[in-house]
C-alpha cells in the first residue's frame, strides 16, 4: 500500500476513534497497564484517539510526551482535546507535542 493510500485510509477512518476526553479506552487499557514502572519521555506513534497519551501526560512520571500520527484529522481532534484538557487543568504544566 502506498503512503498516500495509507494516509487516505486513516483520514477516512478517523470518525471510528473514540473521544479521547472520555479516558482510556480500547487497547489503550492494556497498554497502560504495561507502562507501570516507566517514566521520563514518551513517544507514541500512530496513536489513534490519544486516550493513552492523554492519561499518561496527566501523571507526573512523564516529563515529556510526543504524539505522531499520519492522519491530520486525528491530529486535529487531539489538538482540540489538549486545549480542553489544559484549560481544565490550569495548575498542571504539560510538555506535549502533537506532530
Amino acid at each position: 500500500m502506498s503512503a498516500d493510500k495509507l494516509k487516505e485510509y486513516y483520514e477516512d477512518s478517523v470518525p471510528r476513534f473514540w473521544d479521547p476526553r472520555l479516558g482510556i479506552r480500547g487497547r489503550d487499557v492494556e497498554v497502560y497497564a504495561l507502562m507501570k514502572g516507566f517514566s521520563g519521555t514518551l513517544l507514541e506513534y500512530g496513536c489513534g484517539s490519544e486516550s493513552l497519551l492523554l492519561a499518561l501526560a496527566m501523571e507526573d512520571r512523564f516529563t515529556e510526551c510526543t504524539r505522531v500520527d499520519i492522519s491530520e484529522r486525528a491530529l486535529s481532534s487531539v489538538r482540540q482535546a489538549w486545549r480542553n484538557f489544559k484549560h481544565a487543568n490550569k495548575d498542571k504544566k504539560f510538555n506535549v507535542s502533537i506532530e
